[in-house]
């Protein structure tokens, strides 16, 4: 038997958020891991009717500033927000980029039941958070 998740969701991720601590009457900003090497599945983000062929990697280096990822229903056990940050990892090449989660989609089965989680990610460098 075929194993659908080994085919389709065959790249991993971090899922991180940021919240404030008070320390010694001082405001920290801390990284609180929500997930850690999730399955998922990314790709670089359809803009507009424009087709993305990217022939190699060099040209793939220069679209990576907003990219969709698709998370398994069966994984979605903790509760992701907008304004998380997701580290994509590129086992391939030993790359990893972070990203922010500007938009965040859950689509469901008429039953109720979690189909898969959608987010689209844009680069946390334009956003200077950190």
């Amino acid at each position: 038997m075929i194993n659908l998740n080994k085919i389709f969701f065959d790249k991993k991720c971090d899922i991180l958020r940021i919240g404030i601590s008070d320390k010694d009457w001082t405001q920290i900003p801390t990284k609180t891991i929500v997930y850690t090497n999730l399955t998922c599945e990314y790709y670089i983000a359809p803009r507009g009717n424009v087709v993305n062929y990217l022939p190699d990697a060099e040209a793939r280096k220069t679209e990576r500033d907003r990219f969709d990822c698709v998370i398994p229903w069966n994984l979605y056990t903790h509760k992701i927000m907008k304004w998380d940050f997701v580290v994509l990892y590129d086992t391939q090449w030993d790359m990893e980029w972070t990203y922010l989660i500007d938009q965040l989609t859950i689509y469901t089965l008429p039953n109720g039941t979690v189909e898969n989680v959608y987010l689209r990610l844009n680069n946390e460098n334009k956003w200077d958070l950190l």
